[in-house]
C-alpha cells in the first residue's frame, strides 16, 4: 500500500511538472506570436518590466555605490528614493538627493550606473531642489542615423519647428515666431540641402505657409516643392530677377497695408 502511495505521489509530480513545463512553454511561444502580431504593445511590457527591474535593484545597487548614508542609531543604510521611466533610448530616474546623495555624488557614480544598466553614458543634473534627473542612453544619439517618418499633416503651432534630438536624446526645437531670417551655412555635402528639405516637408501641410523658391545650383533638389510652392526659379537670371520682383512689391504691399504706429 505504501509503495502504491508512493508511486501514484511521483506519478502525479511528473505529471505536474510536465504540465507545468509545458504550460510555460506554450505561455512563451504565445507571448512570441503576440509581440510578432503587437510590436509596439510588446515594447511597452518590455520597457515596463526593465523599470520594475532597476526599482528592486537600486537598494542594493545604491548602497554599493555609497549613495546615502547609515543611520547611526539603526547602523541601517538609508538609500534615496527613486522612480524609474524606461523607454526606446534609454532609463530615466529621478532620485532624491540627501546627505550622501547630492548632484555631486551621482555625477561621480555615473560611469558605475552607466556599467550596471548597460548604457554608454548617464547625466546626472538637477531640475529641482531635492531632486536628481538620472539620463543613461543605451546608444548616442548623435551618432545613430536619424530617420524621419513625416505626417503630412499641418503642424499644430508655427512657433517653433523640430531640428532634431539632442545629445541627452530630447527633442530639439528652434523658434520661428519673431524670426525674421535665418542662414543655414557649410561645406559641400555636409547635409545643407536635407536640412532645409527638413523643414520644408514640416511646414509644406500647412495652409498658412507660402514658399518662394530659388534653387541657384539649377538642380533637382526642390522639384518636387515647386508645384507647392507660390513663386520657384532656378539658375534662370532673368526668372529669379522675376520672382524677386514680385516678393519685393508684396513687402512694399504689405507695409502700407500694415498699421502705422
Amino acid at each position: 500500500m505504501l509503495a502504491t502511495l508512493v508511486g501514484l505521489s511521483m506519478l502525479l509530480a511528473l505529471v505536474g511538472g510536465t504540465a507545468t513545463l509545458a504550460g510555460c512553454l506554450l505561455a512563451r511561444r504565445l507571448r512570441a506570436r503576440q509581440a510578432r502580431r503587437h510590436p509596439a504593445q510588446a515594447a511597452v511590457r518590455e520597457r515596463t518590466r526593465q523599470a520594475r527591474r532597476m526599482a528592486a535593484e537600486w537598494p542594493l545597487l545604491a548602497q554599493t555605490l555609497g549613495l546615502g548614508y547609515r543611520d547611526q542609531w539603526t547602523r541601517q543604510h538609508r538609500f534615496p528614493a527613486a522612480e524609474f521611466v524606461a523607454d526606446d533610448q534609454g532609463v530615466t530616474a529621478t532620485v532624491a538627493a540627501l546627505a550622501g546623495a547630492g548632484l555631486a555624488d551621482y555625477q561621480r557614480a555615473a560611469s558605475y550606473l552607466a556599467d550596471t544598466w548597460g548604457c554608454v553614458t548617464v547625466r546626472a543634473e538637477q531640475p529641482a531642489p531635492g531632486l536628481i534627473r538620472l539620463r543613461g542612453l543605451r546608444r548616442d544619439p548623435l551618432l545613430a542615423p536619424a530617420r524621419v517618418d513625416l505626417s503630412g499633416m499641418a503642424p499644430a503651432s508655427l512657433t517653433s519647428w523640430w531640428l532634431g534630438w539632442a545629445e541627452d536624446s530630447q527633442p530639439v526645437f528652434i523658434r520661428s515666431a519673431e524670426v525674421s531670417g535665418m542662414v543655414v551655412a557649410g561645406l559641400a555635402g555636409f547635409g545643407k540641402t536635407m536640412l532645409i528639405a527638413h523643414l520644408l516637408g514640416q511646414l509644406a501641410p500647412s495652409p498658412a505657409v507660402q514658399f518662394v523658391l530659388v534653387d541657384g545650383k539649377g538642380g533637382p533638389d526642390y522639384d518636387r516643392l515647386t508645384s507647392r510652392a507660390w513663386l520657384a526659379a532656378k539658375d534662370d537670371l532673368d526668372q529669379v530677377r522675376e520672382v524677386l520682383r514680385r516678393v519685393h512689391r508684396l513687402m512694399l504691399d504689405r507695409q502700407r497695408a500694415s498699421p502705422r504706429s
